[in-house]
């Protein structure tokens, strides 16, 4: 959305300025800043410098936005830097304090569980935080499957907090867990499969040797 000021001369070294939006829908002119003209005067003393107005505030009503917004924009103009000199004028923007809009890039989680999202405009916000749950009894939880647990009576409740808190660990965001699986589980479904294997070569050896035979009994 683009902001357009213009600056009017209204009497010796007093200016007042004007604020529009700009609308590419054909759509009438949306004045903006504040609605007393007197609020948008700039004065200025003998040396050029500003002596008065020399901040305004800027609001954009949120059903002009797109998308819209939940609230209001509101945004406040500096004209301190201004100078009023007798020759030709121009205006430029030297600085500003906001940011554009931008998308999620990335995700990160800290030691602490912090779940910090890092945008495309440079910005990063906590997202949220990760919760631990410690039990009395840890090896009483039933396994739900694919390195899962539930509660039961002999683990006791789940007593949640933050990671890095008293009783509670910390977070490793990026680390490769070592194996957790059953080792003497996977063992024997290894040797049953290999037996498996076995029994289909020994069938498959077998039947070759019927076959052979029969051509040998025909011979």
């Amino acid at each position: 959305h683009n902001v357009i000021t213009t600056y009017t001369k209204s009497g010796d070294n007093e200016w007042v300025w004007s604020a529009t939006l700009e609308s590419d829908l054909n759509e009438p002119i949306t004045e903006l800043g504040p609605a007393n003209p007197a609020d948008r005067v700039i004065t200025f003393n003998t040396d050029g410098t500003v002596a008065t107005g020399g901040t305004g505030l800027v609001t954009i009503n949120s059903d002009l936005l797109d998308p819209a917004l939940a609230d209001n924009l509101t945004f406040q103009m500096d004209f301190s830097a201004i100078r009023q000199f007798a020759e030709g004028n121009s205006v430029v923007v030297r600085s500003q304090d906001g940011f554009a809009s931008g998308a999620l890039d990335s995700l990160a989680i800290d030691p602490a569980g912090n779940i910090i999202g890092s945008y495309s405009n440079g910005l990063t916000q906590q997202l949220g935080r990760v919760a631990i749950a410690r039990f009395q009894n840890p090896p009483g939880l039933l396994q739900a499957g694919n390195t899962m647990f539930a509660e039961s009576v002999n683990s006791g409740m789940a007593v949640v907090g933050t990671a890095g808190t008293e009783g509670f660990g910390k977070i490793m965001s990026n680390a490769l867990e070592m194996s957790n699986v059953d080792l003497s589980q996977e063992f024997t479904d290894m040797i049953i499969t290999q037996r498996g294997f076995q029994a289909n070569s020994r069938i498959i050896s077998s039947s070759d040797e019927m076959l052979q035979e029969l051509v040998n009994l025909k011979r």
